[in-house]
Formats: structure tokens, sequence, C-alpha cells
């Protein structure tokens, strides 16, 4: 106890759980099989640190962590758990597991917490069952405290009959149909109001699942986010109580061989550049322990052993959601443009009625390049508009270089969106226009002719014997969708796409060929962004570049503001 009191010494350990742990009242049964004191790994000290600051910060705990296999996050948090519970009066913790045997395993761990705890340290319990210990004792003068394992769709997982205080979602994205609820049962059950969820701990922990509904909904929501920060493998965001916490596989101490690889390629090139928890690069010694992993698994059916790792094994949250499927663009490639991606440098949205643009924080448009002297095309993916449907999205690229200067996205019905491309030609020197004709963008399409939009992209069609005739837009057919969507991917191998929009690299991310053959992206994810952009970059190379003498490059019909 050093120089402390004994009620000092109480305090501390009921409020430093690294404290708790030097004093070696945790004990853990590790791989080996031996029964050895709890210390914690690289991972768990990073983990720690990122809960520990949002506590201070924000009086409670929020957080969602994405991992890789078995870096110790469980361990981590049901031995939180354990001490919170064995330490305060009337608190109760639920581990919801996503199957009965993962749930025996953490209530084993939880079991050995309590009875390798030192006598002088654990709590009386009144009761200890297969998923269940009750610190108190039977005349009801105890904690009154409870720490509880169950398993995703049992009766008692929603924790409805419960006043949770300290809550654990293990591997959530794998719980399934239902799942959903089964969480916000959870949550219901956890106090939200003030000052009652203040000192209450909510962790969702996971490895990835492809994109599933749950896990990565949640997490995109808050990485997405605008303002969001990246800081020591923790995403954060103002306004939003979660936290997001990363744990790649070369944080963890033991994921590396005696043995360097040799002759690594451009994805582990890559990888080499990447930085642990201490700042230093990963090393050689950890991409060999990569390539004997990957060799010795067995993946499910429709991944490759290389995607399977990266699933189970991921170096970036892009890799651990990218689920399996043929997909069109290099992996290696993108996340490494997502990661050097600029931010746009200044947002604006249109004023209605009106090719004027006001500068907006929050605004559609996002701008790489404000309009320089040259030539510009803009190509146009066209939603229904609907509250709840798909997004529009024009995308803006230099003429000659095809560069990326400029993206509106949002959602807005199809005649209406035709005014804002309007008023975005105008604004990039009279640019032409492209919208995809098919579906709802004939709306788009009819619109824009009938304001008289002067450089609007057309095709002549000859169907003999019937006359040769206009048609204006652009139409996406089965053909022409793999044609543009192979120049692009061309484009990124050869380094010449212009790419800025982060947005548009994570949509490409998601963006496969489905065992039907159909291109396009994932079930639930969308690709408007990679559509529009493909459109653009395919179309600059066919249309004349002509740089206007002046910005009125559109017919003064039919729209008072073109006047």
């Amino acid at each position: 106890m050093s120089d402390m009191t004994v009620d000092e010494y109480s305090r501390k350990l009921a409020s430093d759980f690294l404290f708790y742990l030097e004093e070696e009242i945790l004990h853990i049964s590790p791989k080996t099989g031996a029964v050895i004191p709890f210390r914690l790994n690289q991972s768990q000290k990073m983990l720690h640190d990122a809960i520990e600051g949002q506590l201070k910060r924000q009086g409670y705990v929020r957080a969602l962590v994405l991992k890789c296999r078995q870096p110790g996050v469980s361990t981590y948090i049901e031995g939180r758990f354990y001490w919170r519970t064995s330490q305060e009066l009337g608190k109760t913790a639920m581990i919801v597991a996503h199957e009965d045997k993962a749930a025996s395993r953490l209530f084993v761990m939880g079991k050995l917490f309590h009875e390798r705890c030192p006598q002088l340290f654990r709590p009386a319990t009144r009761f200890s069952n297969a998923k269940e210990l009750v610190f108190d004792t039977d005349d009801g003068k105890g904690l009154k405290s409870q720490y509880i394992v169950q398993t995703a769709g049992s009766q008692r997982a929603g924790g409805r009959s419960y006043t949770l205080h300290y809550v654990h979602a293990s591997e959530v994205s794998h719980w399934g149909e239902g799942g959903a609820a089964i969480l916000g049962g959870l949550l219901e059950s956890v106090p939200s109001e003030y000052p009652a969820k203040m000192g209450t701990e909510v962790i969702w922990e996971t490895t990835a699942n492809g994109l599933d509904p749950i896990f990565y909904e949640k997490w995109m929501e808050i990485v997405n986010a605008d303002g969001a920060t990246f800081e020591n493998g923790v995403y954060a965001a103002k306004g939003k109580e979660y936290i997001c916490i990363f744990i790649p596989y070369f944080y963890h101490d033991g994921y590396r061989e005696q043995e360097p690889a040799k002759d690594p390629d451009e994805y582990e090139t890559w990888l080499l550049s990447q930085k642990d928890l201490s700042g230093k690069n990963v090393d050689l010694f950890q991409i060999e322990w990569r390539r004997r992993k990957i060799e010795s698994l067995v993946p499910p059916i429709g991944f490759t052993k290389e995607q399977f790792f990266k699933q189970e094994y991921p170096a970036t949250p892009q890799e651990a959601f990218v689920s399996s499927g043929r997909g069109v663009f290099d992996t290696a490639k993108l996340l490494a443009l997502i990661d050097a991606a600029p931010a746009p440098v200044a947002r604006y949205d249109v004023i209605p009625g009106s090719h004027q643009w006001k500068s907006d924080p929050e605004g559609p448009l996002r701008v790489w390049k404000e309009p320089g002297g040259g030539s510009y095309v803009i190509g146009a993916d066209v939603a229904e508009g609907l509250v709840h449907g798909d997004f529009s999205v024009a995308d803006v690229v230099d003429h000659a270089t095809g560069e990326q200067v400029a993206q509106w996205h949002g959602k807005i019905h199809p005649e209406s969106f035709g005014d804002v491309l309007a008023a975005l030609g105008k604004r990039y020197n009279g640019a032409w226009l492209v919208p995809e004709r098919n579906n709802n963008g004939l709306l788009t399409v009819t619109r824009l002719e009938r304001i008289g939009y002067k450089k609007l992209y057309v095709e002549t069609i000859a169907e003999p014997p019937l006359r040769p005739r206009k048609r204006y837009g652009w139409v996406t057919s089965s053909k022409n969708k793999s044609m543009i969507i192979q120049e692009l991917v061309k484009e990124l191998d050869e380094g010449t796409h212009g790419l800025n929009g982060k947005d548009t690299l994570r949509e490409m991310l998601v963006f496969k060929q489905h065992e039907d053959g159909k291109l396009g992206a994932i079930d639930g994810q969308n690709d408007d962004r990679v559509m529009a952009r493909a459109i653009a970059g395919h179309v600059r190379k066919i249309l004349p570049m002509v740089v206007p003498a002046s910005v009125q490059q559109v017919k003064t019909v039919g729209w008072a503001a073109f006047k």
C-alpha cells in the first residue's frame, strides 16, 4: 500500500483499473493453459486509454471497437466490468455474446476472475450459476451488484428486466436476424438521462462481418460525420456520443514471426508504411506472420484466403468491412488513396431559383478546386428524389486532365436536379453536362432541354429504316457500363484517375462483379458516385474541348436566371 491509508488504498482500487491490475487481483488463463495475473498487452493498453479518455471528457462511455481476431478486447472488457461490479454498490453488467459457446467461454473467464480474486478483495457472492454472479449476502447487506453473461437471442439478452450500467455487445456484427432488436432492448435498459447515465459504459465489439446492418451502419455514421477526426486508432466526431476504436492486426504483440519476409509486394510495401502503437513502422517480421497465416487459412465459400485474412486480421477498417466477391478496383490502391485524400476546400449550396451559389459548411456541393479558366465535364447519376431513396450525384472533372474538382451529392427531385446541374454547369464555365437518361434521369434531361442548356450531351441514334435522331443524355446499358468501369479501372491502375473524393473512393471499395456478372455495389451500399465519375471520365475523352470566352454559355430560353 506504500504510504496510503486503508481508505486511500480502497478508493484507488475502486477508481483506477490499472492500479487494480497492478495489484494482481485479476487472473486469466491464456493459450498456454496456465493461470497468470492479467497484464495488459499493447492493444488492451490502447483500448484502455481510449475508454478512459472518453470517460474523462464525457462522463460515460459509448464505444464501438472494430478489431482483428484475438487481441484481448473481450478479456479487457470482462476484466473491467468484473472490477466495476465487484467494487461498486448496486451495479449490473450484461455481456451478450453471439453464440452459446462464446457466452460460456466469457462466463468461465468471469468465474476465473472471481475464484482467483484474493479473499481480501473478493465480494460476498449470494449465488453463482451457469451465467450469473450476484454479489450480495443472504441478508441483503452486500453490494447488490450483478455480472451476467447471455447469448443474443435468449429471453434475458434484451436486458428489459434490468437497469444496466455496463453493457458489452460481443461480436455484435454476428448477431444475425433480430440482432438489432436485441441491441435496442439492451440500450433501452441503460439510463440515458442525466445524471443517471454518468459512469455507465456501453461497448460494442466485433470482428467485421461484411457490411452488417448493425455495427457497420453505426460505425459509418461516426467516421463519416462532418468534422470526424482520427487519432491513435480512435475516430471521434463532434455531436456524436460514440467513439470508434480500430485495432489492426499489427497492433497485437504476438502477430510476428522470428524470420523476416523477403521481397515485399506492392500491398506489403504499403503495409510497411503503417505505424504501430509505439510509432514504429510495421516490419518484415509482421509481414512474414501475415504471409504464413494467409497460407494456413481455410476460407469460407466466396472468399479467397487473402480476402478472408483481411476481414479477420484487417490493417484498416475499410479492409475489415469489404465483403467477399469479385472486387472490381484494386483495394490496396484505394486504401492508400483514402488515407491521402484531400479535404474539400469549400462547400456550397445553390440559391433556389438562381444560378448563384452560397457558402455553406454542410452544403451538398463539395469543391476541391474552384473554377479556373479551362473546360469542364459534369457526369450525373440521377435518383428518384425520395427521402428514403438513393442520392443524385454530379461529378465535375477537368476536361483536359480528368481531375475530380467538385461533386454535388444529395436527395432532390429529378426535375429540380436539372436546375442544379444547370447552375453547376454555369459555375464551371458552361461545362458539358452528361446526365444519365435512364429511368428518373429522363425528367432531368427534359428539364435541361426545356431551359435551353447549350452544352448538353447528345447522341445520334441511327435505327434504319427510321431517320437518324438525336437523344440527349447518357443511356447506361450493360455493355457500356462495363466499358466505362473498365476505363476507370485502367485510370486507377495507371495513376491517371485524378480522384479527390474520399466518399467516391469508399464506394469503389464496395463495387464488385456479382455472381450473375452484373457490376454494382454490394447489397445495401451505393454506387452513385462511382457511376457519375465513370460517365464523366469516359465522355470527356470524346467531347470537343472548347474553352468558353465567357461563362454565359447557355441559351436565354426558359429560365430567368440564365437571361
